[in-house]
């Protein structure tokens, strides 16, 4: 609570709950500190039990000149106007009503308001008049130990008034303002030590400051600044301002790119970064949504939360293997994967068959542009083939539940049309192109068993080496694999020179099925090229 009591300057009238309506001359006693928000919380002398928060520049601690000035006279305006307000350089000029109190200057937006916009209390003020510059001639500035502001007025004649109405208000209320005799008007003495020259010399350098003298002064000279005491010396030091230090190689503040990073990178350093066969944003993001998202409305299509997304963007950039354990909210990661597909350097599709997708979508329809596509997507490179299989069976999995989540293969294909096969730069905003790369990639979506056939057996064999078996095997000891000459192995393991494990894939009759898997003899098999196995299986 207040050690001294509080007096009313000015009326309030509560515009919300727990506010306290005060009259002029009132005495309010203050229950705790100011809020942030220039409010205090206080009860009238008169009724105790009554607590609410109102304006804290509303009230002014209780002295003996405020003690003897009757309700009347803090009522009284001694002189009023319409006057150009403005807090900084920076801010747009306002007009304001301006009303001069006994121990106040308030300000309205027009005459017949009564609340205030804004209110100084004038005991802790004084007046700066500025350059005689012609803009700026007709102006001057009420300073405060915290702030300040600047009016501009209609004539030097208004100026003056104002300026000398001001000041005998600031001479009778202040306790701490001296006035100079003889000296510059609007300047006031202020004790503060003599031995720091710098300091004072500093203050005369502000564009605030008054208009400076033709005669230099000496450095033995005693010099009157404009500082109430060294606290105040060091506010004004930076509100009137000193010339920064201005150094010709200024440090360079640009982050260096970190090593972890896998947006806006080419796919074969985020696998090399990630230290796995297939980004790990992929994998973990498939695996969430495989779990929790396909029933989800309008995924993919609806946006998460892009602070969040941020966040998760930051930690994956930074080296960690985020699971999604803990979200709930399955559009921040399909955001999150739409994010990094788009910020790869190059599309899945890539630039250099983009014009190839282009052609045979001009020339093709249905299945025979499907038999076209299967073609163009084995001339893709590895990593962007199986990642294009694992999005496209995800894809195919949200439509299966498109009476839930209104999403079938159409309204996926039009939002990954774009991301996934597009060309970056001049062609990315292609409005008749953007319509082809959704026929493109709903095609692929459309006739997916009969472009990624033997979907399993191709993820295997493109991660693992494929061979082909030129002698039977039929030692079923010790865990060994049976296979007859011409059947193809996925290699898994070749941790043993002379035993390697793997799967079998049979190719004898006809058909492609993973039948089994156990070690062999190494030297049973020899390797083949992607391009044979092509074959085979086509």
């Amino acid at each position: 609570m207040s050690s001294l009591p509080n007096r009313v300057l000015h009326k309030h009238k509560p515009k919300k709950k727990g506010q306290l309506k005060l009259t002029v001359g009132e005495i309010v006693y203050l229950t705790k500190k100011p809020f942030k928000k220039g409010y205090c919380q206080g009860f009238l002398a008169n009724n105790p039990k009554k607590i609410g928060i109102f304006p804290r520049l509303y009230v002014e601690q209780l002295d003996n000149n405020l003690e003897n000035l009757e309700q009347a006279d803090l009522k009284k305006i001694i002189f009023q106007g319409k006057l150009c307000k403005r807090r900084s350089k920076f801010q747009k000029w306002r007009k304001r009503y301006i009303k001069l109190y006994p121990r106040s200057l308030t300000w309205f937006k027009n005459l017949s308001n009564e609340e205030p916009t804004g209110l100084v209390q004038l005991k802790d003020c004084r007046i700066l008049q500025k350059h005689s510059k012609k803009k700026q001639s007709k102006q001057f500035i009420l300073q405060s130990t915290t702030k300040s502001w600047t009016f501009n007025c209609t004539s030097k004649k208004e100026r003056d008034e104002w300026i000398k109405m001001l000041n005998t208000q600031i001479k009778t209320v202040s306790k701490k303002f001296q006035y100079l005799k003889g000296k510059r008007k609007n300047t006031l003495l202020i004790d503060i030590d003599e031995k720091k020259p710098r300091l004072q010399r500093s203050l005369s350098r502000g564009s605030l400051y008054q208009k400076r003298e033709k005669t230099k002064i000496k450095k033995k000279k005693k010099i009157n600044t404009l500082a109430r005491s060294v606290t105040h010396a060091i506010f004004e030091k930076k509100i009137l301002g000193t010339p920064k230090k201005r150094y010709k190689n200024k440090p360079t503040t640009k982050k260096k790119s970190l090593n972890t990073e896998i947006f806006g990178v080419p796919l074969q350093t985020v696998i090399q970064r990630d230290n796995s066969k297939i980004p790990k944003i992929i994998l973990n993001s498939v695996k969430y949504l495989e779990k929790n998202g396909l029933k989800t409305l309008g995924i993919f299509r609806k946006s998460g939360y892009k602070k969040q997304i941020d966040q998760y963007k930051q930690r994956i950039n930074l080296g960690e293997n985020l699971l999604f354990e803990n979200e709930n909210n399955v559009h921040n990661v399909t955001g999150l994967l739409k994010l990094w597909f788009r910020e790869l350097p190059e599309t899945l599709l890539t630039s250099n068959l983009y014009f190839d997708f282009i052609k045979i979508q001009n020339e093709h329809k249905d299945k025979n542009l499907s038999i076209e596509l299967k073609k163009l997507v084995y001339k893709l490179p590895e990593l962007n083939r199986i990642i294009f299989r694992i999005i496209s069976e995800l894809c195919i999995n949200i439509s299966k539940h498109k009476s839930a989540n209104k999403m079938d293969i159409s309204n996926l294909a039009l939002l990954f049309g774009p991301t996934l096969c597009s060309r970056r730069g001049i062609y990315s905003n292609d409005v008749t192109n953007m319509q082809k790369e959704c026929i493109i990639v709903s095609t692929m979506f459309k006739y997916y068993d009969f472009i990624f056939r033997n979907k399993e057996q191709f993820e295997e064999l493109f991660i693992a080496m494929a061979t082909k078996a030129f002698t039977q095997n039929n030692n079923q000891e010790n865990d060994q694999l049976y296979f007859n000459e011409g059947d193809i192995i996925s290699v898994l393991n070749t941790d043993d020179q002379e035993f390697w494990f793997g799967t079998l894939i049979s190719n004898v009759e006809g058909k492609n099925e993973k039948i089994e898997q156990g070690f062999f003899p190494s030297n049973y098999v020899e390797k083949i090229s992607e391009e044979e196995l092509l074959e085979i299986f086509n």
